[in-house]
């Protein structure tokens, strides 16, 4: 008879405006205000090229077709504007501005496409220039999830406290009834699904308390406790592939001595002695007081053949059990 233990539960733009006279005469000289974009903290230009232009600056350099939308920040963008159509100047992040009489000008001395090309701000930029907002409506949304979940869990808390009560008792069909209630008021009380799923496996309804145990599993998957119940269950079930398989994922996530302890007692009852020693020593390793894994051990070592070994873990079992007795 094997030993059984419970299994539980960002460079800134320079803005520069320009006359009409500038693209006209080419030989004019003006001088040019700028103005740098912020980031974070104000606004921050985007400039994108359209198409090249014959067209020079005042310092005789070339300029580009582009389009320039802005972000305006506080932390985090929180508005977008379009400013429309500019003449950037190539391989600088400056450009001069374009209104409506200036592109007509240009246009008519075909300085300039018509009509002009068109440009749309891509979706993806849209949002990102609202980013502020989003985060804030998140936070808002996370806050009222939070307060209504937590106002479900109180509502709840009766009842599942009733159900352990029930449970601990050997009630196991009160203690479902209860957890029920509990499970009705809120869904999502992976505790509650895992203390339900041990009721229905007590009472031998294991296709329902592997229901349970999996749900919890979706709701908390780096959670050891519904893996190993599962396991449990499903190795009630004789479905001994799924049983490892969850035993693994419970090792996986937490190293913990009863997890190896689950499967290597799984090896054991499969008549695998190698790997059912291999992780017993580990149980032990991670928890040297479990008498369980002592005594399992010792049965894979007698049937195996080693009865030294087998003799020595009996030994140490009994030495345990009789301090923890003492203590």
């Amino acid at each position: 008879m094997f030993a059984k233990v419970a299994l539980y539960r960002c460079h800134p733009v320079v803005v520069i405006r320009l006359g009409v006279v500038l693209f006209l005469a080419a030989a004019a000289s003006v001088p040019i205000p700028a103005q740098a974009a912020k980031a974070l903290f104000g606004t921050q230009d985007h400039l994108v090229k359209l198409q090249d232009t014959d067209l020079k600056g005042p310092a005789g350099e070339a300029l580009y077709l582009g389009h320039k939308y802005a972000q305006h920040s506080f932390i985090a963008p929180y508005m977008l504007s379009d400013d429309g159509y500019i003449l950037g100047v190539v391989g600088q992040n400056r450009y001069f501005t374009l209104d409506a009489k200036l592109v007509d000008q240009l246009q008519a001395t075909g300085k300039l496409p018509k009509p002009l090309p068109p440009y749309e701000i891509s979706l993806f930029d849209y949002i990102f220039g609202y980013l502020l907002w989003i985060i804030i409506a998140g936070i808002a949304v996370s806050i009222y999830v939070a307060q209504r979940s937590s106002a479900r869990a109180k509502l709840a808390i009766p009842f599942a406290h009733a159900g352990i009560a029930y449970e601990q008792a050997g009630q196991f069909q009160s203690a479902i009834a209860e957890y029920d209630k509990a499970l009705q008021i809120d869904p999502k009380l992976a505790t509650i699904l895992c203390r339900r799923g041990h009721a229905r496996h007590n009472i031998g309804d294991y296709d329902r308390a592997i229901a349970d145990f999996s749900k919890a599993i979706a709701i908390a998957p780096k959670d050891a406790s519904p893996l190993l119940a599962r396991g449990a269950a499903f190795e009630a079930k004789s479905m001994l592939k799924q049983a490892f398989d969850d035993y693994s994922r419970a090792i996986k996530a937490t190293k913990a001595g009863i997890a190896y302890f689950a499967r290597g007692t799984a090896h054991l009852r499969s008549g695998d002695f190698a790997p059912a020693i291999d992780d017993l020593t580990a149980a032990i390793k991670k928890q040297p007081s479990l008498i369980a894994a002592y005594q399992n051990r010792a049965v894979a070592y007698g049937r195996s053949g080693e009865q030294a070994r087998a003799d020595a873990d009996q030994r140490r079992a009994a030495e345990l059990q009789r301090e923890q007795a003492a203590a």
